[in-house]
């Protein structure tokens, strides 16, 4: 019996270790394909219009922030990207989840929830959910996106 239940432990720990991911290594995270991607989804579950871009090719997580005490991110056995920061501005503390599936150099989603709890404040939330797709190389004259400032 006593075996048995070992057993049944030492399962239960490697579905747990399963379930928790690898850890990406956040100094060097993957990057999107460089070229031509057209972008289109949800903002609060209200459609946004396509929008197409020149991707340099840059991280798929930017540098950590310093208000943030947790900026962690997983790599799933399915393969997703499973993304999780702790944020401060100011009193309020902002709460990030992403959530990426599919292949950084052909087509993936991307799903956000952001929460935002802060005194006296009703609490705040985003959700965005983007499908992007690869569409080749950049056509000339065509501005790469940079990335937001931190």
């Amino acid at each position: 019996m006593i075996a048995r239940r070992m057993g049944i432990a030492s399962g239960l720990l490697a579905l747990a270790a399963c379930n928790q991911g690898t850890p990406v290594d956040m100094a060097n995270p993957p990057h999107t394909r460089a070229g031509a991607w057209v972008e289109t989804g949800t903002l609060h579950g209200q459609t946004r219009a396509p929008f197409t871009f020149c991707d340099p090719g840059r991280p798929i997580f930017p540098a950590k922030d310093a208000s943030c005490s947790q900026w962690q991110a997983v790599r799933l056995g399915d393969g997703s990207l499973d993304f999780n920061a702790v944020c401060t501005d100011g009193a309020a503390t902002i709460h990030l989840h992403r959530r990426i599936v599919g292949d950084l150099a052909s087509g993936f989603t991307d799903d956000i929830t952001s929460t935002m709890d802060a005194p006296n404040e009703p609490k705040n939330a985003l959700t965005a959910h983007s499908v992007l797709r690869f569409q080749g190389p950049c056509q000339p004259g065509m501005k790469p996106i940079t990335p937001a400032a931190g």
